[in-house]
């Protein structure tokens, strides 16, 4: 699955490709080597450039990995880049790893590796004054739903609910893909939009921000883990799962979810 992205405005002002270099050291070295972390800054509250400081990230993934990369010793730097284009730049060694909130599906497991780092699931926003007529998919009968570009496990849940809404005799629902969230809010503020399909982090996040304005009405039932993508065989798996064995059993890994407002049940 996917699911990604929010961004101020002032930040989709930013030049499309950015590179953010970080120097860490610890307890093993990168042999003087920067590794090149592809992702897609808009999306908060996992990774998204800081309001007061457009040329910096931050959010949970940037935390988590600034952790293992110290604990590894290894420099490395952002690429911002779209969503959609994150998984063919590792296939193509155009970047070392992706850190996007990239949901580990098998579709994708086929073609790249992962290494879990948090679970979560998908989750259904509409503009608040519709909050109160929709609690489940059929309420979205007839109506439009915004899905990810990029994300299969988006549009195929939009698809089944719109094969379930016609089955039941009622009005489909017409899927729309967006490149992210943020271009997702405007067409729910002006009406052209009936609700959005995102990650439950991302769009509680949302509605946290503007709460007179937005409402997650409800939660899809699957569970998904998300994870650092590598390129298919990489020889950096066995380390970056060392690495997050290690932070994943100390303090910091519960003390950055936290920060970031993340529930204790998205720890794996």
């Amino acid at each position: 699955m996917t699911t990604r992205r929010i961004a101020p405005a002032a930040t989709r002002s930013i030049a499309f490709l950015v590179a953010v270099v970080v120097l860490m050291t610890g307890c093993s070295s990168s042999g003087g080597k920067t590794y090149v972390i592809g992702t897609s800054a808009d999306f908060p509250p996992m990774e998204f450039r800081d309001p007061n400081h457009p040329g910096q990230f931050q959010g949970f993934e940037i935390d988590m990995v600034k952790a293992m990369m110290g604990h590894l010793g290894w420099k490395y730097s952002y690429r911002d880049t779209k969503f959609d284009g994150l998984l063919p730049a590792v296939q193509a060694g155009q970047v070392d790893m992706v850190v996007s909130d990239v949901y580990d599906t098998a579709t994708r497991e086929a073609v790249v590796d992962f290494v879990d780092y948090v679970q979560s699931g998908l989750s259904v926003m509409v503009a608040a004054q519709n909050g109160s007529s929709v609690t489940g998919y059929m309420d979205l009968c007839g109506k439009s739903l915004g899905v990810l570009t990029g994300s299969p496990a988006e549009a195929d849940i939009g698809k089944k609910a719109d094969s379930d809404c016609t089955a039941a005799g009622k009005p489909g629902i017409t899927v729309q893909s967006f490149p992210a969230v943020s271009d997702e809010l405007p067409q729910l503020d002006n009406g052209r939009l009936f609700a959005i399909l995102e990650d439950v982090f991302s769009l509680s996040y949302v509605q946290k921000q503007n709460a007179a304005k937005y409402k997650v009405v409800f939660q899809d039932p699957g569970l998904t883990k998300s994870g650092i993508v590598l390129k298919k065989g990489s020889s950096l798996k066995s380390d970056l799962e060392s690495a997050f064995k290690w932070y994943s059993s100390s303090d910091q890994y519960a003390k950055d979810l936290a920060k970031w407002g993340l529930p204790a049940s998205a720890k794996i």
